[in-house]
């Protein structure tokens, strides 16, 4: 468990230390949320710890959630990653302004997932449930 953690970290620092803020003519040249999850973890938490790390290397919060969503979609040449009229998303709704402080993207009051609404009740309702699994 331990070498997972430290190869992650050390991943993501290998990315941070290359990245180029699009404002000083730079590329971005890694997606939030492109990474390996180990079979014996819930995907979506360790997220939230790798867009802190790209704050630290000097991405605004701005830049790092545009480099999950935005920047995405346009990579891919597909209709999501926005929201406008015509574009597919799932949301995450949370509780303070995450272009303020990026921790605030893990204080989630609920999701918009194809189309439906999961509160934070039914979310941790969900990860209980997971958790008795193990």
């Amino acid at each position: 468990m331990m070498k997972r953690s430290l190869f992650a970290m050390l991943v993501v620092s290998i990315c941070c230390s290359e990245v180029q803020a699009p404002t000083d003519g730079g590329t971005v040249i890694a997606f939030v949320g492109v990474n390996v999850v180990p079979m014996d973890r819930v995907p979506g938490f360790s997220i939230h710890r790798e867009m802190q790390l790209y704050v630290d290397a000097g991405m605004t919060p701005y830049q790092v959630i545009s480099s999950g969503t935005r920047v995405v979609g346009d990579y891919f040449g597909e209709n999501f990653g926005t929201i406008a009229v015509g574009q597919s998303a799932d949301l995450i709704l949370v509780d303070g302004n995450p272009l303020e402080d990026i921790e605030n993207v893990s204080r989630i009051s609920g999701v918009v997932a194809r189309g439906r609404y999961v509160s934070r009740e039914e979310i941790q309702k969900r990860l209980e449930a997971i958790a008795a699994e193990s």
